[in-house]
């Protein structure tokens, strides 16, 4: 496989990385807040949903509610990319339009079992960029490969007001359910080195877009 060496093989070279933010700066969380009238680590008060799993993890009310989120998160969203991943990455990007929401409630999954994302046709040049949005556990975090195809995970201590940047594509990960008393929500793009990005016409599983820029992808330089 062809990397970029800023991009991937250099950036991801001692494996994932975790990075603090300013929250000030890109308020990801204040935004959530704001637009559900609680903290997100409330939602189970207010939503509930049978075990999630493939096919249905997106597809809960509090989903539909985070979903139906102002314009003002998409341009936290765009600043973030334009001023905080396009330095990172030293090159143009290509990097998804609307990003993902996940939602773990207690005794609940976030997503399906462990998965690379390569396997429902994202790009395997993709870097992830994944954003926990309320206080996390051990059960309720991300669970990741200690090396790519060791089949052995670990958890991936991150917090609001930090990013966890990996090769989502590559790298077996996924969660385990939840035994923590709050609701887990975080929200997560990809990007890809806009000289290794290949359109393609297959479709994302839940809205249902081709993987092409102007549809799934936005285009940065810069």
């Amino acid at each position: 496989m062809d990397l970029a060496p800023t991009a991937k093989s250099k950036l991801l070279a001692p494996g994932p990385l975790v990075l603090d933010y300013d929250e000030d700066r890109w308020p990801f969380r204040q935004v959530v807040t704001e637009h559900l009238g609680f903290p997100p680590e409330q939602g189970d008060r207010h939503f509930s949903a049978p075990l999630l799993g493939r096919g249905t993890e997106q597809h809960t009310d509090m989903h539909k509610a985070l979903y139906e989120i102002s314009d003002s998160f998409r341009e936290v969203h765009r600043s973030f990319v334009r001023e905080f991943v396009l330095p990172l990455i030293g090159e143009p990007v290509v990097y998804q339009r609307i990003p993902n929401f996940r939602v773990q409630f207690p005794g609940n999954l976030g997503v399906r079992g462990m998965h690379r994302d390569r396997e429902d046709g994202h790009d395997v040049n993709g870097l992830n960029f994944w954003l926990p949005l309320t206080p996390l556990e051990e059960s309720n975090a991300l669970w990741m490969e200690i090396a790519e195809g060791a089949g052995e995970h670990r958890c991936v201590p991150c917090q609001p007001g930090q990013v966890l940047v990996f090769d989502g594509a590559n790298w077996e990960h996924g969660n385990r359910i939840s035994t923590a008393s709050t609701t887990r929500v975080s929200t997560d793009f990809r990007v890809v080195p806009a000289a290794l990005f290949a359109p393609s016409s297959q479709r994302s599983m839940y809205r249902d877009v081709e993987f092409s820029v102007g549809s799934y992808y936005e285009e940065m330089s810069p």
